[in-house]
């Protein structure tokens, strides 16, 4: 694959069909840029309910989003927040510094209700730290944040591009307190590994996760690597 064919204009489009395929109800994002945020709003926003968080700038909005996307038909969301990954959660720190660049890194989450059951759920997302450093420092922030925003210990699912391996320290101190679907689905479809650097069809390693604890309980787990045309979504 060039890198034109990859280019956020061309490949929208193959993303858009990916979506619709998979069908979710809900489901996080990483690394929105401010096009992506307006092109997905408009393309989606009369199905999805977004919600974006960029942690480069106090407000939370700007560029390099993460991101909720979830069915307004099936879903409310209220109680949303925004964090950083860092020392003071609550605070806007660029604190993943190191050999492998300097960045803001943050996440959110919110209180989901099922309309047709009453079912509410906490649900969050991040983008975690590529700094060494960084990804065991603040580790324990997850589970902070997670206890402060869930005060009623409701179902919990917790998504993201943690930027780790499943042998990794920060991997061990967060599945300590949610639960790896992966792991525990009894149902495993598509691709185990979830980074695929545009050339590996099957994915290189996994280091996205669908976490979950509390009373929340994985019926089947698929890596969608569906390829358009010989390319990626």
């Amino acid at each position: 694959n060039s890198s034109t064919d990859n280019n956020w204009s061309v490949r929208k489009d193959r993303l858009w069909t990916s979506i619709e395929k998979c069908g979710f109800d809900i489901f996080g994002l990483q690394e929105v840029s401010s096009e992506a945020q307006i092109d997905l709003t408009e393309r989606f926003s009369e199905i999805y309910g977004l919600y974006f968080f960029s942690p480069y700038s106090e407000d939370g909005n700007g560029d390099k989003a993460q991101g909720i996307m979830y069915r307004k038909d099936v879903f409310d969301l209220a109680d949303v927040h925004n964090f950083w990954i860092g020392p003071d959660p609550y605070v806007m720190s660029r604190s993943d510094v190191g050999v492998k660049g300097n960045y803001c890194r943050g996440g959110c989450c919110g209180i989901l209700t099922h309309k047709a059951s009453g079912i509410r759920f906490f649900f969050m997302n991040t983008h975690g730290s590529l700094n060494e450093d960084a990804k065991i420092r603040y580790a324990g922030v997850f589970e902070q944040v997670e206890k402060r925003y869930n005060p009623d210990g409701l179902p919990s699912i917790f998504v993201g591009d943690f930027n780790v391996k499943p042998d990794h320290q920060m991997y061990d101190i967060i599945a300590g307190y949610w639960n790896d679907s992966f792991s525990d689905a009894s149902v495993k479809e598509g691709t185990a590994n979830t980074f695929n650097a545009w050339i590996h069809p099957e994915g290189d390693r996994r280091i996205d996760f669908i976490f979950y604890r509390s009373g929340a309980e994985p019926l089947a787990y698929c890596c969608d690597n569906t390829l358009y045309g010989g390319q990626y979504p």
